[in-house]
């Protein structure tokens, strides 16, 4: 490990953070500016004066690297967490939050997955919280992740909640966006409209899946006898 920095003379920790970070950031590049051997170039660091914003940091990138910079809007990300923090908490009589499937629960299942909602009424139900203005290389993995699950349960009810991605910062990501809103084995729902999620679970009677196991039997626990107080008979009720 390295030495760690101790407060000396008057200086606060963060004073002697900052003036650590600075010295690492800029001395180590100015450095490697002189020996790199001629394996990487880099050029020597220069201050600028500008305000910490993504117009001025898009001008700067694309000047400088030559192509077109990928910021994501805070603000977008900021509506995609605020939906999913408040609505899942209020559909948990339907659905089992964050839940991963495994391949112990479905043998075609390659590996696990992840969901935001999952539940059963006749079929599984599934839903969960796209971000389309992320990397390509993770919507690629969520891409894979909901075709396994498509794949692997023959009959599922599926839900994507997303929004549309910037068309002029995310090219790929709005291509990618565009096709899985049209895909016919799910159903797309922009932000907006989230609350079909609750309103598909009460007209078909959803149940979360801690009730269930891989084979869709009642749980022989505490779930079961929480599904008897629902049901007394014991049996489900046609079509639920």
């Amino acid at each position: 490990m390295g030495n760690r920095i101790q407060p000396i003379g008057g200086n606060t920790s963060a004073e002697l953070e900052t003036a650590h970070f600075s010295a690492v950031a800029e001395g180590y590049i100015d450095y490697l500016s002189n020996y790199n051997q001629n394996i990487i170039s880099f050029g020597k660091p220069m201050q600028i004066d500008l305000a910490i914003e993504n117009e001025p940091f898009e001008r700067l990138f694309t000047a400088m690297i030559k192509e077109k910079a990928m910021v994501q809007n805070p603000i977008a990300r900021h509506q995609i967490h605020t939906v999913k923090e408040t609505f899942i908490p209020s559909v948990e009589n339907f659905y089992t939050p964050d839940f991963e499937i495994t391949p112990g629960e479905f043998e075609s299942l390659s590996f696990p997955v992840k969901l935001d909602l999952l539940g059963k009424n006749e079929i599984p139900v599934f839903a969960r919280f796209l971000d389309f203005e992320k990397a390509m290389n993770h919507i690629k993995s969520d891409f894979f992740d909901i075709d396994q699950v498509l794949t692997a349960i023959s009959d599922v009810k599926g839900f994507v909640i997303a929004s549309e991605p910037d068309r002029d910062h995310f090219r790929h990501q709005h291509v990618a966006w565009d096709r899985f809103r049209n895909k016919k084995e799910i159903e797309y729902l922009d932000l907006t409209e989230v609350e079909r999620v609750r309103e598909y679970a009460l007209l078909h009677g959803v149940e979360p899946w801690r009730f269930y196991i891989g084979d869709f039997s009642p749980r022989q626990s505490a779930g079961a006898e929480a599904q008897d107080r629902r049901h007394p008979s014991g049996d489900r009720p046609d079509g639920v």
